[in-house]
Formats: C-alpha cells, sequence, structure tokens
C-alpha cells in the first residue's frame, strides 16, 4: 500500500478514509497516526486535518499548542482553512500569543483565496479597526464576497452598512435583499431587521403581514427587539389579530431581556389591569426601571405623577 510506503499524499488519503470509515473501519486513532506521518512529509492538508483533530480532541487528546503549529506549517504553503484557524487563534489567543495584526495578515491570505469565513473575519476588522486601520470602503468589498458565497454574518453586515450608508453608498433597498437572504436561513438579527423594513415601507412595500411574521420569527430566537415589537403588535391588533394575552408574554420575555419600551407597556398594561390583574406597585417598578433604561414616555410618566 502506497500510504506505507511512505506517500504523503496516500498516507493523507488513508487517515482520511479510516476518519470517515470511508471503505474501511472508522478508527480515530489510526486516522491521527497517518495525518501525522503525512503532515511530517509537510503535506498541507494533513498538517490541516492533523491539526483540527489536535484542536478538537478528535481521536487525540487536545492540544491547541500543537496544533497551532501545524496549522502555521499549513498555512504558509497556501492552506486556506489552516490560515483561517491560525488566524482565529492568533485573534484570540487561544494556544498562542494574541496578535491581531498577525491574524489579519493569515485572514487576508486565505481571503485572497475566496475563504468566505476568512472574507467574512477580514471584513469585520477592516470595518472595525481591530489590529489594522479603518477601512469601511474596503471592509465592505470583503464583506460583500462573503454575503455572495453565503456566509450568514457576513450578509447581515453587509445588508447593516447598506441600510445606513457605513462605508459603501445608502441602498435600503440592497439592504434588505441580503437581510433576507440571512432572515430566510434563520439570522435572528436580519428577521427584525427584515420585518422593520416591511413596518416602515422602506426599501420594501410596507407589509404589516410580512413585517408580523419576521418579528415572530426572531422573537422566538430570542431577539428582545422583535419580542417587543410583535407583543406590541398582538397587543394592540397592528397587522395581526388582537391577542392581549399573547402579546403580553412577549412583552415579558422582551422586559426580562431589559427591553425599555417592553417595560413601559407593560407598566402600562398593569396600571388599566389590559391583560393582567391592575397592580399599581407593580405598574410604578416596571415604569421607573423603563426610565433607568432611558425611556423617554417612562421619564415623562414619571415627571407628570
Amino acid at each position: 500500500m502506497a500510504a506505507d510506503q511512505g506517500n504523503a499524499r496516500a498516507m493523507c488519503n488513508c487517515a482520511f478514509a479510516l476518519q470517515n470509515g470511508h471503505g474501511v473501519e472508522k478508527d480515530l486513532v489510526e486516522a491521527n497516526k497517518y495525518y501525522k506521518l503525512s503532515a511530517d512529509k509537510k503535506y498541507p492538508i494533513a498538517q490541516y486535518n492533523y491539526g483540527l483533530n489536535l484542536e478538537n480532541g478528535t481521536g487525540i487528546d487536545c492540544n491547541v499548542i500543537e496544533a497551532n503549529k501545524y496549522y502555521k506549517l499549513a498555512a504558509d504553503q497556501g492552506n486556506s482553512n489552516a490560515q483561517l484557524n491560525y488566524g482565529i487563534n492568533l485573534f484570540k489567543g487561544n494556544g498562542i500569543k494574541k496578535n491581531i495584526v498577525e491574524a489579519n495578515k493569515y485572514f487576508k491570505m486565505s481571503s485572497e483565496q475566496n475563504n468566505n469565513k476568512a472574507m467574512y473575519q477580514y471584513g469585520i476588522n477592516l470595518l472595525k479597526g481591530n489590529g489594522c486601520e479603518k477601512d469601511p470602503e474596503l471592509a465592505n468589498s470583503y464583506l460583500k464576497k462573503s454575503a455572495d458565497a453565503g456566509n450568514v454574518n457576513a450578509q447581515f453586515y453587509y445588508g447593516y452598512n447598506l441600510y445606513n450608508g457605513n462605508g459603501v453608498a445608502k441602498n435600503p433597498e440592497e439592504a434588505n435583499k441580503y437581510y433576507k437572504l440571512a432572515a430566510d436561513k434563520g439570522n435572528s438579527n436580519c428577521q427584525c431587521n427584515l420585518a422593520c423594513s416591511y413596518l416602515n415601507g422602506i426599501g420594501v412595500e410596507k407589509d404589516l403581514e410580512k413585517a408580523n411574521k419576521y418579528y415572530k420569527m426572531s422573537a422566538d430566537q430570542g431577539n428582545s427587539v422583535a419580542q417587543y415589537n410583535y407583543g406590541y403588535h398582538l397587543l394592540n391588533g397592528i397587522g395581526v389579530e388582537m391577542d392581549i394575552e399573547k402579546g403580553i408574554e412577549y412583552l415579558q420575555m422582551a422586559a426580562e431581556s431589559n427591553n425599555a419600551s417592553a417595560l413601559y407597556h407593560l407598566s402600562i398594561c398593569y396600571e388599566t389591569g389590559n391583560g393582567v390583574e391592575k397592580d399599581l406597585a407593580k405598574s410604578l417598578e416596571l415604569l421607573k426601571k423603563s426610565e433607568s433604561l432611558g425611556n423617554k414616555l417612562a421619564k415623562r410618566k414619571l415627571n407628570n405623577k
């Protein structure tokens, strides 16, 4: 067998088959044996895979320091996944001294091979000035490439930048296209942002039914802004059949995350007994908490008491 004759590529292929049980009985320990043999012969795919198993403790004791050694070997030979993982560990200081400047060097190398995760991370660092000079325009070029390759997080950030004109020409219509791509894949922030666009008719035709659809999707994933908006709509029958009990339920969820608007409207419910038992002490408690979080309506109401 070529693997047993020292052929690095064959050893790597053998390791992959052993790791995944392709044509042979699955054996992670044996897989790592062949990955290491291949990696030590400077085969970059094996170096990356062996590093990944070391980092995750797959069939071998977890050793992130050793993993980074193999990631770097593979990264310096041009393996884009190794460049990404080594960059992430440099960025976080995971098993290696934190060095964001050096991390960006590897993110950039990986990005140049169209690794969409690397393009996203490098774009974010350029956007925020993490380990590099801020460059929103260049950041958006990387975020767009990553978003167009299907990266959900990049779709959110690029959509947000388009919506707000951050480093790119303001274009709410185009922003909503990216929000929808990520929203339909389950991104709660994009679901909420898209709902707001439908609610206000910004970049899309106003559609309260669609707004509530996306608010609910986001709310059910724990997004407090969506929980407040959906709860408020249920409470008042805005674009959805009125359901005071359900509306209170969503407002309470948002209030538990210290959403100031939800706290304010819950306070009103307790003051008037709308959907809950009237409780003036509870109403005042919620009103004060809302005011402490910056809600202007709560502040005005307290000033008038």
